[in-house]
C-alpha cells in the first residue's frame, strides 16, 4: 500500500521537482473561476515545472494562494453559520460501491474469523493480542520533544483516566537521541532533551503504571532528526533497547541509501504517490494503483532481520513498521510485527481523515491481514493536535473539530487499529479530547478478542452536485466476540467543512441482511457513541448522522443458532 511521513520534506521540494501543478480547473469545461485551491482536482504536468528552470523565488508565497481557499473551507464556524461562498463547487470523487462482507456466524467466531482474516504464520510473537492504547510525541511537539514534556503528557494521563482507561503506552519519536554513538557504538540520549536518561525515564514510566516505547529508522539515519538509525546496528540496538527496558520500538523507514537526498524516506518511485496525496487522492482510483505502487526493496529483510534479533532478546516489545504502505506492506509486515502503518502521514485536517478512510475502504487485504497480534495501523489519532496543513510547518494552521475527531476514533476503533493519542495532553483546553478518546464502549469494540477490522458493507453517495444538494454516507460492518456486532454509520459529507451547504445531516439505514441476520431477528441495540441503551428492535435500523459525524451502534442477535444460511440475496447492501 502506500503513504509516509513528510517531516522535513517540504512543500518547496514539490514545486521544486513541478509535482504540484498550480492548474485553475480539474477539466477544462469547468467553470471554475481564477482562483488556485485545492478544493478541485488536479492532474500531474505532462512535463516541466513552475518555470522553466525549476526553481520557484517564494515558495511561502506561492503556497500562501493555493491554501487560501482552503482556510476559508476549514474554517471553525459557528453552528448555523454557512462556511465559503455560495458559488462553491467541491467536485468531490465518486468512490466505487463496495463488494459484499464476509459470512458473520453469531454463534461461532472462529467460522466468523475464518471468513474475514487470511491464515497468518507469526514470525515475531511476543505474546501481544491486542491493538496498541497510547500516545506518541511526534503529532504535536515534533522534534522538539524532552523528559519534562513527556513526564508532563504521563501525569496528565494518569490523572485525566486515560492511563486507566487503557492508554497504557508513552512513546517518544524521532529527535531523542544524539546524532552520533557513543564509544561503543550504542545510541545515546540527548542530554539537553533527556538529561536523566533513557533508562531512567523509563523506569520512572513504569512506576508510574505506564508502558515505555521509542522509535529509531531502518536505515542509518532517522527522518526528520538526523539520530542514528538501525543501518548496521540491529544486534546492539536490540540489546540496548531490551537493556533500557523499553516495551515498545517504533521502526520507520528513512535513511535508505536508495532515499533522495532532499526528502527523507521518499526513492525515486514513490514521487508521483507523493504528488497523488498532495493532489488530494491518497486512495485508489477506479480501483486501480500506479504500477509503483507495489513494490519490495531492501528495507524489507532489514525489518525481518530486526525483528528476528529484537525476539532474541527475550524481552517483550511491541514491535511497529512504519513502512508507509510502501514495499506491499501487508505481504511482509503482519508475519513480523504487531502493528504496521498503511498509509503516508495523518495530519489534523478532514480531507486527509478522509483519504485514510477511503483507503481502508477501497482495500480489502486490509481486514484480510488484520488479526490478533497483527493490526494494520491508520497512524496517529489527530483530535486535538494543533497542527499544520500538510504536516508544513509554513501551511496554514489547523485542526479537527470534536465531530470530526470523533469520529477519527470511532473508525480506527471499528478498523482494530492501535490508538495512539497525539495531542498534549496536559493542556487543559483539550480535556474535551480526553474524553471521547475514554469512551469505554468503542475501547471495547476496538480491543475485541476478535481482532477483525470493519469492512464497508454499504454505500450512498452523489457528489457531483451543482445546484442541489450532495450526500455520501457509509456504513462498516466490524463482527464482535460473544456472538455481537458493530455497526458504523458515516456521514463522510464534503472534503474540507462539515459546514458545507451543499451537505446535510442524513438518515443512514441498515437492513438485518446486511448484517447476515434474518429480517425477523430481534436485536438488543447499544449506541457506543452516546453509550447507552436503545431496547430490542427488528431491523431495518436507521439514524440521523450529522456531517463529518458518526453514530457507532453495538448489535446483539437475540436469537441466533449456528450455521444459519444467509437470506439468499444477501448482497451486502
Amino acid at each position: 500500500m502506500a503513504r509516509a511521513c513528510y517531516r522535513t520534506f517540504t512543500a518547496a521540494m514539490l514545486l521544486r521537482v513541478g509535482l504540484v501543478p498550480l492548474v485553475l480547473c480539474a477539466t477544462a469545461n469547468q467553470d471554475c473561476g481564477s482562483e488556485v485551491s485545492l478544493l478541485q482536482r488536479r492532474e500531474l504536468p505532462d512535463s516541466g515545472s513552475l518555470s522553466q528552470d525549476g526553481n520557484v523565488t517564494d515558495p511561502k508565497e506561492v503556497w500562501d494562494s493555493i491554501w487560501n481557499r482552503v482556510r476559508q473551507e476549514s474554517a471553525a464556524c459557528p453552528p448555523g453559520t454557512i462556511c465559503g461562498s455560495s458559488s462553491h463547487r467541491e467536485h468531490a470523487p465518486t468512490f466505487p460501491a463496495p463488494s459484499a462482507i464476509p459470512a458473520i456466524d453469531y454463534a461461532d467466531p472462529r467460522k466468523t474469523q475464518a471468513a474475514w482474516q487470511a491464515p497468518m504464520q507469526k514470525t515475531y510473537d511476543p505474546g501481544i493480542r491486542s491493538p496498541a492504547l497510547g500516545w506518541n510525541s511526534w503529532n504535536q511537539f515534533n522534534l522538539d520533544v524532552s523528559e519534562a514534556k513527556v513526564l508532563s503528557v504521563a501525569q496528565a494521563m494518569k490523572s485525566d483516566g486515560l492511563l486507566s482507561s487503557g492508554f497504557e503506552y508513552i512513546v517518544i519519536d524521532d529527535g531523542w537521541a544524539m546524532k552520533d554513538r557513543d564509544a561503543a557504538g550504542r545510541m545515546q540520549a540527548d542530554p539537553i532533551k533527556f538529561p536523566q536518561g533513557i533508562k531512567w525515564l523509563a523506569d520512572h514510566l513504569h512506576d508510574l503504571g505506564f508502558k515505555f516505547g521509542i522509535y529509531t529508522s531502518v536505515g542509518s539515519v532517522t527522518c526528520g532528526g538526523g539520530q542514528p538509525g538501525i543501518m548496521d546496528h540491529h544486534q546492539i540496538d536490540a540489546e540496548t533497547f531490551a537493556a533500557w527496558d523499553v516495551d515498545y520500538v517504533k521502526v520507520d523507514r528513512c535513511g535508505w541509501p536508495t532515499e533522495l537526498s532532499w526528502a527523507p524516506g521518499l526513492d525515486p518511485d514513490d514521487l508521483l504517490e507523493l504528488a497523488r496525496i498532495t493532489a488530494g487522492v491518497d486512495y485508489p482510483e477506479d480501483g486501480k494503483y500506479p504500477e509503483s505502487f507495489y513494490k519490495v526493496s531492501g528495507r524489507v529483510a532489514a525489518y525481518q532481520n530486526f525483528s528476528a534479533t529484537l525476539n532474541h532478546t527475550g524481552r517483550t516489545m511491541y514491535l511497529e513498521i512504519c513502512d508507509w504502505g510502501e514495499d506491499d506492506t501487508l505481504e511482509f509486515a503482519p508475519e513480523i510485527a504487531n502493528s504496521f502503518r498503511m498509509l503516508w502521514d495523518n495530519f489534523p485536517q478532514w480531507h486527509r481523515v478522509q483519504e485514510i478512510y477511503e483507503y481502508f475502504a477501497q482495500v480489502p487485504d486490509i481486514p484480510a491481514s488484520t488479526t490478533p497480534g497483527a493490526y494494520a495501523f491508520a497512524d496517529m489519532l489527530e483530535g486535538g493536535v494543533d497542527g499544520h496543513l500538510y504536516n508544513v510547518h509554513f501551511a496554514p494552521e489547523t485542526n479537527l473539530t470534536r465531530r470530526e475527531a470523533a469520529t477519527e476514533h470511532a473508525m480506527w476503533s471499528m478498523w482494530s487499529s492501535p490508538l495512539i493519542l497525539g495531542f498534549d495532553v496536559s493542556n487543559p483546553s483539550k480535556a474535551w479530547v480526553t474524553d471521547l478518546m475514554r469512551n469505554p464502549a468503542l475501547l471495547k469494540i476496538n480491543q475485541d478478542d476478535l481482532g477483525i477490522a470493519a469492512r464497508l458493507a454499504i454505500r450512498k453517495q452523489k457528489n457531483h452536485c451543482f445546484y442541489d444538494t450532495c450526500y455520501h454516507t457509509d456504513v462498516w460492518v466490524k463482527p464482535l466476540a460473544e456472538g455481537a456486532v458493530a455497526v458504523a454509520l458515516v456521514n463522510m459529507a464534503g472534503s474540507y467543512s462539515q459546514y458545507n451547504e451543499k451537505y446535510q445531516t442524513e438518515s443512514i439505514t441498515v437492513t438485518w441482511e446486511t448484517l447476515w441476520l434474518s429480517p425477523d431477528t430481534p436485536v438488543a441495540v447499544y449506541s457506543a457513541t452516546e453509550q447507552k441503551d436503545l431496547g430490542i428492535m427488528n431491523g431495518p435500523l436507521s439514524m440521523d448522522v450529522e456531517p463529518h459525524g458518526v453514530s457507532v451502534l453495538v448489535l446483539t442477535p437475540q436469537t441466533t443458532a449456528s450455521g444459519t444460511e444467509p437470506p439468499r440475496n444477501h448482497t451486502g447492501a
